[in-house]
């Protein structure tokens, strides 16, 4: 199996593409067989779930008046999935201990903010008298009327149905494997929200050159997130062209991995 015997932390082209924390050849075996799948089903799985989210979410726009940090909701719903199937990966599926102790060294900031808001409401309950449980019925309400009234709902399903398929890809492929397990499911929300931010600071700027009008913010949101979606698309192909090419050159060159890295 290319995920035994070599560890490939001394490969020129993992050293590049894996991320910090994530072995190298597993990073790259997972990359060849599963980011993008190759099978044109899952292509088109994935293509369909991305056009179901975006249609939704522009119809959301046009006739519920969604804002632009509403379309942030869909995403919200991968990252609480991610999150939840991360921890019973660990627990139940996954019998890797550097997966585990990196799910719960992710887990521990998500942890922090946690406590702190139920101190922050446990607080407010107590100063206004209304008590825990009626704060964190208030809280609640806010965010189901939020998604309610944004129109969002289905978005968020579908999201969060999108990544859960990819979850169950995931688990496939570490029990044809074997371990290590690589987590691509979080990789690429981790990678689409890299590119979200980044984009978001341009729109910010340019929020602040021109008055847009709500409309205009929540559709300038809209393609800046779509324009994410593909490019975490698109960096995956051009990852796996460049491992093959690696491979290919160490293969021509009469080398093994590991003996074509100490050569440089």
């Amino acid at each position: 199996m290319a995920l035994q015997g070599n560890t490939g932390k001394d490969h020129p082209a993992s050293r590049k593409l894996a991320p910090e924390g994530v072995d190298e050849a597993a990073f790259e075996q997972a990359m060849l067989e599963r980011w993008p799948r190759l099978g044109p089903t899952g292509v088109a799985l994935r293509l369909g779930i991305t056009a179901l989210v975006f249609f939704t979410t522009w119809r959301a726009i046009q006739y519920r008046g969604a804002s632009a940090l509403s379309l942030l909701l869909p995403m919200l719903a991968e990252l609480l999935v991610a999150i939840v199937a991360g921890v019973l990966l660990a627990i139940f599926v996954v019998r890797d201990v550097d997966f585990r102790r990196q799910v719960w060294r992710g887990l521990r900031p998500w942890m922090l903010i946690a406590v702190g808001v139920l101190m922050w409401e446990a607080w407010q309950g107590h100063a206004s008298g209304e008590g825990f449980a009626a704060r964190m019925g208030i809280v609640w309400n806010w965010i189901h009327g939020f998604a309610v009234g944004s129109g969002l709902r289905w978005s968020m399903l579908i999201a969060a149905l999108g990544f859960a398929g990819g979850v169950l890809n995931d688990i496939a492929a570490y029990r044809r494997n074997g371990p290590p397990f690589v987590y691509l499911g979080s990789l690429n929300l981790g990678l689409r929200t890299f590119l979200m931010m980044m984009f978001g600071f341009w729109l910010a700027c340019i929020a602040l050159t021109f008055e847009f009008s709500r409309r205009q913010s929540a559709e300038g949101m809209w393609f800046a997130l779509l324009l994410a979606e593909l490019l975490a698309l698109w960096m995956p192909v051009v990852a796996q062209a460049k491992i093959r090419a690696a491979r290919g050159n160490t293969r021509g060159s009469g080398k093994t991995p590991r003996s074509a890295a100490r050569t440089h």
